[in-house]
């Protein structure tokens, strides 16, 4: 499951708490961005160069998929694409920037956007049949505002600095979960099943196979 720590904040269990005739109702739609402008002098930049995988999608798309994937509870059936590569003043072959949009079974749309060359608001909106949640930052989430039938509250949940012994800005959420696991004896965890895992750059190696972006190594 990397360190899609996103998954393991508290604020995910509200999210989940939010959904159905007490809250938001049925999600219907959602919509992320996660992208950041890489300088284009940075030539070595792991994520600038093809021979490490580099690009948008395997970096800061995941964290789209992982995270409508955790507010459906189930992964999608079909995702359709579009990347610019190679476009800019410095003709990186890469995925510089990407929207592309995950359908689920029941008819749910996601439309994600993930880049390194272009700044984008990292926000996401979650669309109900009664409201909306809308999360800044979405995939290190700390605070979101929920509106059901027109009214407003806004909700925060800081995150907290020492989780069994281990200190950091989020990442100990995750790291506790696995430590938890591996007491347990689990070699999977409940909550990034292999199955997602797979599904996921499962996506990924889709789209890209479509956008023509073949890595060196391939």
């Amino acid at each position: 499951m990397g360190a899609v720590w996103t998954r393991f904040f508290p604020i995910m269990k509200m999210i989940e708490s939010l959904k159905g005739d007490h809250g938001i109702g049925d999600i219907r739609a959602i919509h992320s961005a996660f992208s950041f402008r890489v300088p284009g002098t940075i030539k070595n930049h792991r994520l600038l160069n093809t021979h490490l995988a580099g690009g948008g999608l395997l970096d800061t798309g995941i964290y789209n998929f992982h995270f409508a994937n955790a507010c459906l509870g189930k992964i999608s059936v079909k995702t359709v694409g579009l990347a610019s590569i190679g476009t800019d003043e410095h003709h990186i072959e890469v995925d510089e920037q990407a929207c592309y949009i995950a359908m689920y079974d029941q008819g749910e749309l996601v439309s994600m956007s993930s880049g390194v060359r272009t700044n984008m608001q990292d926000t996401a909106r979650i669309y109900g049949t009664k409201g909306y949640i809308e999360i800044p930052v979405f995939w290190k989430p700390t605070e979101m505002t929920v509106v059901i039938d027109g009214k407003e509250e806004r909700q925060e949940l800081r995150v907290l600095q020492r989780i069994g012994g281990i200190e950091d800005e989020g990442y100990q959420y995750e790291i506790a979960h696995v430590n938890d696991c591996l007491r347990k004896g689990l070699r999977e965890s409940p909550v990034v099943t292999w199955e997602e895992s797979l599904s996921v750059i499962k996506q990924c190696d889709e789209l890209r196979g479509r956008w023509g972006l073949k890595y060196p190594f391939e």
